[in-house]
This record gives C-alpha cells, sequence and structure tokens, in this order.
C-alpha cells in the first residue's frame, strides 16, 4: 500500500469464487450445465477461503460468488474519485456501472474458459441473492435480459434515497460516500461489456439515485424488455424497512406489465426462500429453484395484472402476488411451449386451484412477434380440452408497442390464448418488372363472424387517418388510391376487398401488380386496412 504507484490510486480488485458442477448427490453430469450468479449482501464483502458449498444442493449447476469489495449495491462507483477517502464523490464526476461491468465479465470469462465454458448452457443463466444482493439482482433482471434467463430477489432495496435513517443503519449515507449526495444527483455512465449495454445506453446521463430507483424505474421503462423474476419483502423487515422499501414495490411492480410474482412473508431482514418466484419458475421436488434451473432465456413469457384474486396493491401484510397461475413452456410442458411467430403469438394458462381467474395478459420476451403502436390485435381464449371458444375481442398495441388482453378467464382445465394482427401481409416487396400478388389475411375474429368488410388502401400513409365518427379513425391517409380502392371494390388490382367474413370472423384479400409497370414506382409503400360491422 505505501508503493509510489499505489498509494492513493483507485485500485479496485474484484475477487469471486467459481463453483463447477461436482458428483456429490447430483445427477446428468454429462449434460450441459446451467449458471447461476450469487449475490452477497452488504458486509458480505469480506474475502475468506471457501471451505464449504454455500448452495450444496446445487451441486449440478455451476456457480460464480463475486465479492462487491466495495459494498457498491452491485452499481459502480465515481469514475475520478476514490470513496476510500472517505469524502463523497462531487459535482463535475460520473458514477460509472463498474461493478456491473466486473459481473458481466465473469459470467462471459466462464462461458469463455477452455474447459467449462463448453459445459455450460448459456440460455440458463440466473441471478439470485439477498438484500444488497437482492438489489443487485434486481439491477441485472432490469437491465440485462439478454444474459439472464430469470432472477429470484430477497428482500432488496427499491428507492435507495426514500430509506429512513436509524441508529443501526444509514442506507443514504453508505450510498452517498460511493454516488455523491442525492442533491447532487450526479449523472451515471456504463461501460460496454461485449454489447450487453443496448437495453440501458439511452438512459446514459441519468442521475445515479434516479437509476438506482428501481420503484421509478419499473413504472418509467414500462417499454423496455426485462427478465422474468421473484421477488420476496419482509413484513418485519426494518433493515431494508419495509415501509419505503417493500410496500411501495407492489405499485411499481404491477406497473411494470413485466413477467413478475412476489410475496410478503411475515418476517424480518432474513433470508427466504424463493415462494416469490412465478409457480412456473418455483422450486421443483428437489427444492431448485427456476424449475430446477430448466427456464429458459430465449422463450416468450407472459405477464399479469389486474388479477381478480390479487390482495390490495400495496400490501398491508404478508401476501401473495400472481401466485395462483401457471403457463405451459418448454420447461413446464402441459400444453406445449408458447407459439412466438411472426403473424402469431399464443400461450397456454392455467389456475393452479379449483378457481377461475381473471386478469390481464401481456405477450413479454417476445423472439419473432412483434407488436406495433395503434396496430389492431384480435385474440381468442379457447379452452384447452376441446377447443370451444371461451371469449375473444380486438386489442390495440399502444405507445410503449406492448398489447395486454383484458380479463381474460383462465380455468383448472388450462385456457388457450392467441394473439395475432387483425390484417396480415404476407409479401414484403412485389417487383415492378415481373409483377406479382400479395395476400391479406384478416383476422377480424369471432365477434365478427358473417359480417361485411371492405378493405381500403393508400400511398401516403396512416396518420392522421381518416375520421369515422364516433372517435374512430381509419388508419388510411385519402389519396388517389384510396378513391380507386373506394370505388372500384373488387377489381383485379385488390380482390376480394368488399365480401363477407367467414364463421369464425376472417376472410383473405389479395393486392396483385402486373408486369412491366412504370420503374418510378419503384419503392412505393402501399397501406390497407379494412373496417367490419
Amino acid at each position: 500500500p505505501s508503493a509510489a504507484g499505489v498509494q492513493n490510486s483507485i485500485q479496485y480488485a474484484y475477487n469471486y469464487e467459481v463453483v463447477p458442477p461436482y458428483a456429490g448427490g447430483c445427477s446428468n453430469l454429462g449434460t450441459l450445465k446451467p449458471l447461476v450468479l450469487v449475490l452477497h449482501g452488504h458486509g458480505g464483502h469480506k474475502f475468506r477461503p471457501a471451505t464449504v458449498d454455500d448452495d450444496p444442493n446445487w451441486c449440478d449447476a455451476f456457480r460464480i460468488y463475486p465479492i462487491d469489495i466495495s459494498n457498491s449495491w452491485w452499481f459502480g462507483f465515481a469514475q475520478d474519485h476514490d470513496y476510500r477517502t472517505g469524502l463523497p464523490p462531487t459535482t463535475g464526476d460520473t458514477i460509472e456501472n463498474f461493478t456491473e461491468q466486473r459481473l458481466l465479465r465473469m459470467v462471459k470469462d466462464l462461458l469463455r474458459h477452455p474447459v467449462y465454458g463448453a459445459q455450460i448452457d448459456p440460455e440458463r443463466i440466473f441471478v439470485t441473492g439477498h438484500s444488497m444482493g437482492a438489489t443487485g439482482t434486481m439491477s441485472l433482471a432490469m437491465r440485462y435480459p439478454d444474459v439472464f434467463a430469470a432472477a429470484y430477489a430477497s428482500q432488496p432495496m427499491t428507492d435507495h434515497e426514500s430509506s429512513v435513517p436509524s441508529p443501526q443503519y444509514d442506507w443514504v449515507a453508505d450510498a452517498t460516500a460511493k454516488w455523491g449526495s442525492p442533491a447532487d444527483n450526479l449523472p451515471v455512465a456504463f461501460g460496454e461489456v461485449e454489447g450487453e449495454d443496448v437495453h440501458i445506453a439511452p438512459y446514459a446521463g441519468t442521475g445515479v439515485w434516479d437509476w438506482q430507483d428501481h420503484q421509478a424505474n419499473f413504472t418509467s421503462r414500462v417499454a423496455d424488455p426485462m427478465a422474468p423474476f421473484g421477488v420476496t419483502h419482509g413484513f418485519l423487515d426494518t433493515v431494508l424497512e419495509f415501509s419505503t422499501q417493500g410496500a411501495p414495490a407492489f405499485t411499481a411492480y404491477e406497473a411494470s406489465r413485466q413477467s413478475w410474482a412476489g410475496t410478503v412473508e411475515n418476517v424480518m431482514h432474513v433470508p427466504t426462500p424463493h415462494e416469490g418466484l412465478p409457480p412456473t419458475m418455483g422450486e421443483d421436488l428437489n427444492g431448485l429453484p427456476f424449475a430446477g434451473f430448466s427456464v429458459v432465456r430465449s422463450e416468450s413469457v407472459p405477464a399479469f395484472s389486474a388479477t381478480d384474486t390479487n390482495p390490495p396493491i400495496p400490501p398491508t401484510g404478508p401476501e401473495q402476488y400472481h401466485y395462483d397461475v401457471e403457463w405451459s413452456a418448454s420447461w413446464n410442458d402441459f400444453d406445449g411451449a408458447p407459439i412466438d411467430s411472426l403473424p402469431l403469438w399464443g400461450i397456454t394458462l392455467r389456475s393452479l386451484d379449483a378457481t377461475t381467474r381473471t386478469m390481464d395478459v401481456t405477450p413479454r420476451r417476445l423472439q419473432s412477434f412483434r407488436v406495433q403502436t395503434g396496430q389492431l390485435y384480435s385474440w381468442q381464449n379457447r379452452r384447452m380440452s376441446d377447443g370451444v371458444l371461451v371469449d375473444s375481442g380486438v386489442v390495440q398495441g399502444d405507445a410503449d408497442e406492448l398489447c395486454s388482453v383484458p380479463q381474460f378467464e383462465v380455468s383448472p382445465g388450462g385456457n388457450r390464448l392467441t394473439l395475432q394482427p387483425v390484417l396480415v401481409a404476407n409479401a414484403e416487396t412485389i417487383s415492378v418488372a415481373t409483377g406479382g400478388s400479395d395476400q391479406l389475411d384478416l383476422v377480424a375474429g369471432p365477434d365478427h363472424a358473417n359480417k361485411l368488410y371492405w378493405v381500403l388502401g393508400s400511398v401516403t400513409g396512416t396518420t392522421p387517418g381518416i375520421p369515422l365518427g364516433g372517435g374512430q379513425t381509419l388508419p388510411l391517409n385519402l389519396d388517389a388510391y384510396t378513391q380507386v380502392t373506394l370505388s372500384l371494390p373488387n377489381s383485379p388490382l385488390l380482390a376480394n376487398s368488399l365480401a363477407i367474413l367467414d364463421s369464425e370472423g376472417e376472410a383473405a384479400a389479395a393486392f396483385t401488380l402486373p408486369p412491366g409497370m412504370d420503374p418510378g414506382l419503384a419503392g412505393v409503400v402501399l397501406h390497407h386496412a379494412y373496417r367490419s360491422e
């Protein structure tokens, strides 16, 4: 420490322990293994030689146990100020996510390991922790959904600034030493780790106290992808007090429209098991979380909100949220994995007792299906047992490029939800020189069965559109092509544009461009929409 090149310089070592799978009571040692990142709580940063396995029943998984030597809440600290001087960073400095970068490097380096790398399944990387470790768990789930398949947080801090100091704990002062004062709210910076900052890059420059306010971020970052998570808070917790870190957080979780579940346990600040995980991701028969570490990253999941049997939010005592319904997944297969294709999203849900539930369902972690703002989507609810239609309707993509099916009914026998655009074009381009056709699939849904429809078009876009009265707008701008489709329905140019939907509320029209058209038409984009009464 007295060496000239070391004294007063910013050097922080990041020790961590890797525990490979071992044969002591575990099975399937010849298959690809999951990887679990386990984050310790505040004060657990003192390095000690590992003499025992902290999680011996996880011996079939690779585990990383990092050391947050600076107790940075697994985030980071100032770029230019050495927090060890005892004085906080001040205006002009920037708080960088140094600790997060090291965590991601630990994961990436293990995946590159010459021996272990080939044994790890990159689809099954998980993060979990208690207290400060739970805070870091939530951060990683919210910020790096392309790394982590799922997360579990036991009693996290969810908003540092609102924490109330006590004679034993002053968490605002603790964080101020690394991040500067809440009044300065110094800007954050993100160091790139192989492109993993893609989802958070737009937030560079945000004040650090705002960025570490998970309650606010769950509410404001609804559109951002996040890893599914489970969370538990202690109703009797006075260390990360329930009144400021637990109760108000549930309002934020629910507003996030992310895939989550949570519990409030009648406990103080002690590590809690995995009851807070969504049932589809809970412990298996051997007590292993994340469905026996079988949850995979590249698979769509549903997000639930406004569940009719949920307790009030914020909670006023021990409660459970989103814990009464499971979904069929590749690792929980009672009706196949979710359908996630370009024109169709589908999933099967069932309640876990004899009660029929209702909740809003939002597709999340989409792989191929996409939701566009303003686009209409037809949804159906069919019984799993016999395919009988229970309910149907149409929802619209919102400003966050999400759509939620309202009050979807889920029975103990299971219900299949399908969601698809009401109008799908099957061809992206047609050659001006050789011509061709594009089939337009109309899916208005059973509510519009046997009703008249009319397809119209525009070459000048979809906004502001054509007012239809009653607060409705046809998303097409009136132009010459619109006039053609109005005056010449069912022409060779746009066949079957005016007809009757079938018994399922579906039909098909076709746009056909003859060969040898004017080359000046190249690049023209056609927009179509239809109206059904």
